[in-house]
């Protein structure tokens, strides 16, 4: 049992990497980010709730083991990539230590880039950290969870009128500690990937509806789009429809080219810009591929699925001969 569920948590992240690589991929439009936007984030918060295992351990222990997991591969990817694209302003050193794509809301004018290197992605490394300081009181004082999530929500709503995104997503730290304790919930609950399809199937079309009323977000730039309340539900249905679709893969040739993608997804996560980049090299300066059309989705989705193999190729090999980077 242990194993079919770490084998459907794989297929899972498979498929949310593959979202998050499609993101950025050209061609992302408001259309369809307004529903793969509703849900390729919040899966992974909730993937990591769902694969958390609770032991009473002290604060600054669980932040020590966290930190050396996520913030050795965020500074290692940031100074390898800042070198591929030659980027080597101050913006973009300062950057790399305020984790945050820009400085004010993203429709600001004004506005100051910080990462545009190849690394934006990267916030999420940070975010996921910073995240669990306030999940960690959800867990440490589950007499209290009632009043923490009111808080966390009040939290949430005063940070949309500051000024400034707060370094480290530190503004939407408590958003995103509330999708990883919503991993922990359906991680309790055995009997909710065994229901009757046809909820599921409700579940999804919940999710569109949902998705269609909030409209375009992207949480990197605290962008929720109509309500973070909204945001937050889409997240929780997307989920958990993607969970039950993974579960129907299991053992199948599709799921377990999921699983292996999926196995790998934090280096591809840290890699895809390049890679992207690559992509769009060879088939629209080299190729001459039209970069609009049928045939320009069709061609996106191959760019999706190459950055996601070579990705795997290059996290495989990452493993074996640095191996201490994802200790």
């Amino acid at each position: 049992m242990e194993n079919n569920r770490l084998d459907f948590i794989d297929i899972l992240k498979g498929i949310g990497i593959l979202l998050v690589i499609f993101s950025h991929s050209g061609a992302e439009n408001e259309e369809n980010m307004v529903y793969v936007g509703g849900v390729f984030i919040p899966l992974f918060f909730v993937v990591s709730g769902y694969t958390y295992k609770h032991r009473d351990q002290p604060f600054l222990m669980l932040m020590k083991k966290k930190a050396r997991r996520l913030l050795l591969p965020y500074f290692f990817f940031s100074a390898i990539l800042l070198l591929l694209y030659k980027r080597f302003s101050l913006l973009d050193v300062i950057g790399v230590f305020y984790s945050r794509y820009c400085l004010y809301p993203y429709n600001n004018t004004d506005n100051l880039y910080l990462m545009s290197g190849g690394n934006p992605p990267l916030w999420f490394l940070t975010s996921m950290l910073t995240a669990f300081i306030p999940f960690y009181f959800l867990m440490k004082y589950p007499s209290g969870t009632k009043w923490l999530l009111l808080f966390y929500t009040l939290f949430t709503f005063l940070c949309q009128y500051l000024p400034i995104l707060l370094p480290w997503s530190i503004d939407t730290a408590c958003l995103q500690a509330s999708f990883i304790y919503i991993g922990v919930i359906f991680r309790q609950d055995f009997r909710l990937l065994n229901r009757p399809s046809y909820l599921y199937l409700l579940v999804f079309i919940a999710f569109v509806i949902v998705c269609t009323f909030n409209g375009v977000l992207n949480v990197s730039v605290r962008e929720y789009g109509s309500s973070f309340l909204l945001y937050f539900l889409t997240g929780v249905l997307g989920t958990l429809f993607l969970l039950w679709l993974s579960q129907k893969l299991e053992s199948s040739f599709t799921g377990s080219l999921l699983a292996g993608i999926g196995r790998h997804s934090l280096v591809i996560f840290c890699v895809q810009m390049f890679l992207l980049r690559i992509m769009h090299q060879l088939f629209h300066d080299f190729m001459h591929f039209p970069t609009e059309g049928l045939l320009f989705y069709g061609v996106s989705i191959l760019k999706v699925l190459l950055v996601a193999f070579m990705g795997v190729f290059i996290s495989k090999g990452m493993n074996r001969y640095m191996s201490w980077l994802f200790r």
